[in-house]
């Protein structure tokens, strides 16, 4: 019973993990976006070179941290 708890904790987990960083990078890119690279953090500029946001360097981008973007870009991410 044990096992079935802790894959079903495990469903739930990955569910709610987030957005994949290559596909933020991307849709911002469509949007018209540019990128620098930081020292932890890609920065975010839009067509008049207006910082916009920073993406941390993780493979998943948890949902609340999405939504940040979301409103600091106005591009909708998912």
């Amino acid at each position: 019973m044990t096992f079935y708890v802790f894959f079903y904790i495990l469903l739930l987990t990955k569910e709610e993990m987030g957005v994949k960083r290559k596909d933020i990078i991307k849709k911002l890119a469509e949007a018209g976006f540019t990128f620098a690279e930081g020292a932890n953090h890609t920065k975010a500029y839009d067509r008049q070179g207006v910082y916009r946001t920073a993406i941390g360097r993780h493979t998943e981008i948890n949902e609340r941290t999405v939504k940040n973007i979301e409103k600091q870009t106005g591009v909708k991410l998912h």
